[in-house]
């Protein structure tokens, strides 16, 4: 029971563990993406600099021009990271307001559904349940779902 004791080593690797693991839930992805276009983007301008500052041997400036066609490709494809975190976030926010409106009218249902007419509670049974089975002993009734 060593990794109960507060001053063991254990207890501290799962403690710094544990902050670890807190803090990479809290970071948020496009943040991180953005962080790493920046730093992309400096040292591209820094390599840049380096070349405008002083003329450069043959050998450095191939060495240049490969990292910066490197630099230009991880900046390509975190550009379509951010983009694609971008619509994953959008598509979460549309479905969260989807959601929000579905509830909002079921629980207005609730309240109004003595007011409808047959022909409109069916209308709403038919577009909520996809089939009802009886077995003989048990009503089974299978609601539509994603």
């Amino acid at each position: 029971m060593e990794y109960i004791n507060e001053d063991s080593s254990i207890f501290k690797f799962l403690e710094n563990l544990k902050r670890n693991i807190q803090k990479e839930e809290m970071d948020d992805p496009l943040e991180r993406i953005q962080i790493q276009i920046k730093k992309c983007n400096v040292e591209i301008d820094n390599l840049v600099n380096s070349i405008s500052e002083s003329t450069p041997s043959p050998i450095l400036l191939e060495k240049i021009n490969i990292k910066m066609q490197h630099l230009e490709q991880e900046l390509f494809e975190l550009e379509q990271k951010q983009y694609q975190a971008e619509q994953d976030i959008f598509a979460t926010e549309d479905q969260i307001r989807k959601k929000d409106l579905l509830i909002s009218s079921l629980s207005n249902l609730t309240d109004n559904f003595s007011e409808l007419t047959i022909q409109e509670k069916r209308t709403i049974i038919k577009l909520l349940i996809h089939k009802i089975i009886w077995d003989g002993e048990n009503l089974h009734i299978f609601i539509y779902s994603e």
